[in-house]
C-alpha cells in the first residue's frame, strides 16, 4: 500500500494484479509505504477503513481517495497457479509445483481447500457487505495505461514503468466446463471485474 499525503491519495494493492512495477516505480514519491507481510501490503479496503483511514484522518486532517487495480480473473488464477509453481516455494504447501492448473482450479472450488489453492478474491478486497465499492476509483490491468494517466496527472509527474515480474512458464488450458464452474462459484468478483472494465475506470464518489 502506497499513500501520498500531499495528493490525498491512498493505492491500495490487490493481490496478482501486475502491478508491481507501478509500486516500485511510485514507492520513491509516496509519503509513506507498507511492506512487509502480504496482510500489511495488500491490505484491502475494509481493513484499510478500519485502521488506517481513521489514522489519517486524525492524524493529518486527511481524507484521501483510494484507488487500486483489477484483473481478469481467470488470469488472476493462472497468476496464482504460475506463481506459486517457483523453486523458492518447492516442498511448502503452498507450492503448486507437480500439480496441473486443472487440479488447482478444482482445489479452489473445494469447501476446504489446501494451502495452495487458498487465494482470496478481489470482490472481497474492494467491495462491501451490500456489493458497494469501498475504493473510490478502480481501474482494470488490461488497460494499465488508464490507471498510468490517472496516477500521472494526480501526482503531477511523469511515471515510468520498469519490466514487469514473470512467473514461471506453465500449461494452464482448462476445459470450458470448468472455467463456467469457477465464474459460477466467483460470479461477484466477475461482475466487479466486468463492470470495471466497461469503462476502464470506475469512480464511485460516495468512497473515499
Amino acid at each position: 500500500m502506497l499513500i501520498f499525503l500531499h495528493h490525498r491519495l491512498v493505492f491500495l494493492a490487490v493481490p496478482k494484479t501486475g502491478t508491481t512495477a507501478l509500486e516500485d516505480a511510485l514507492s520513491a514519491h509516496s509519503s509513506i509505504v507498507l511492506r512487509g507481510p502480504p496482510a500489511v501490503r495488500h491490505m484491502n479496503a475494509g481493513e484499510y477503513h478500519h485502521s488506517w483511514g481513521p489514522f489519517l484522518r486524525e492524524t493529518y486532517d486527511i481524507v484521501p481517495h483510494t484507488m487500486a487495480v483489477l484483473r481478469e480473473p481467470m488470469e488472476r488464477l493462472r497468476s496464482w497457479y504460475k506463481y506459486r509453481r517457483a523453486s523458492e516455494f518447492a516442498g511448502m504447501r503452498v507450492s503448486t509445483k507437480g500439480v496441473s492448473f486443472e487440479q488447482f482450479l478444482e482445489a479452489t472450488l473445494a469447501d476446504e481447500r489446501p494451502a495452495y489453492a487458498q487465494i482470496g478474491s478481489q470482490d472481497r478486497f474492494c467491495l462491501s457487505a451490500k456489493d458497494e465499492p469501498r475504493i473510490r476509483h478502480l481501474f482494470v490491468y488490461e488497460d494499465l495505461g488508464r490507471a498510468l494517466g490517472f496516477l500521472e496527472e494526480r501526482l503531477d509527474r511523469k511515471i515510468k514503468l520498469a519490466a514487469r515480474n514473470r512467473s514461471p512458464r506453465a500449461w494452464t488450458r482448462v476445459s470450458a466446463e470448468l472455467i463456467a464452474r469457477v465464474r459460477l462459484q466467483r460470479a461477484r468478483e466477475f461482475s466487479l471485474y466486468e463492470k470495471v472494465a466497461q469503462s476502464g475506470h470506475l469512480e464511485t464518489p460516495k468512497a473515499h
